[in-house]
């Protein structure tokens, strides 16, 4: 290969690699930013929007577990969460906020389907690598308990937190550290810093409704 088209190759690499680099920080910080906005609009202002806010970027959430990390089942949960953010937009559109026996079994119901399939995910994911060699098997093993701790958390805390019970923040909580501590191990330190700032916003929303605080 000429000295030329050696140059060149490396000239696309750096141009892809640095296209790519764009692209994933864009939409990282155009999630977090969404979720951050979200959360403090439902969290310290009680706002309803938010749920809306929650859902698109849960939407962009979607696209970067799909297009750019490749995580098929992730982004199909994330993807369902859209349309639990709009139920609680909905729900709490209405003036008669209580909720019915049926339909805290319904959100109860949906909320066991996704604690159990993360803990079968993390089951499987124990068993397949249990193949790789001990270092690496035990870097996966933390790394899928982390992403399925913080789905199983998320799901907790959204289905408390449409049922109006503050507490579900403390499964924001954890979900978000969970997450936050899982990209800081994958390198992607933008999201992962947004990922603590969400739950320090989530301590916050915590203490307001503990306090009883209206903003």
């Amino acid at each position: 290969m000429k000295l030329t088209e050696k140059a060149q190759n490396l000239m696309f690499y750096i141009l892809y690699k640095t296209e790519t680099y764009i692209v994933l920080n864009q939409v990282s910080m155009s999630a977090a930013i969404l979720y951050l906005s979200g959360k403090a609009l439902t969290g310290l202002y009680e706002d309803k929007n938010g749920f809306l806010v929650t859902a698109t970027g849960a939407l962009v959430t979607t696209y970067k577990f799909a297009k750019i990390d490749k995580l098929k089942v992730l982004a199909i949960l994330e993807f369902l969460t859209v349309f639990v953010f709009i139920y609680g937009f909905l729900k709490w559109s209405e003036e008669r906020k209580v909720f019915t026996i049926s339909e805290k079994m319904i959100i109860n119901y949906i909320t066991g389907l996704i604690v159990l399939i993360c803990n079968i995910r993390y089951l499987v994911a124990i068993k397949k690598n249990s193949k790789q060699e001990p270092l690496q098997k035990n870097n996966l093993d933390i790394n899928s308990l982390l992403e399925n701790l913080s789905i199983a958390a998320f799901a907790i805390g959204t289905s408390m937190i449409i049922c109006k019970n503050g507490y579900g923040w403390i499964g924001y909580m954890v979900a978000h550290t969970a997450i936050g501590i899982l990209l800081y191990r994958k390198k992607d330190h933008v999201f992962a810093i947004f990922q603590l700032i969400s739950m320090i916003i989530a301590s916050f929303s915590l203490i307001f409704y503990i306090l009883d605080i209206k903003i």
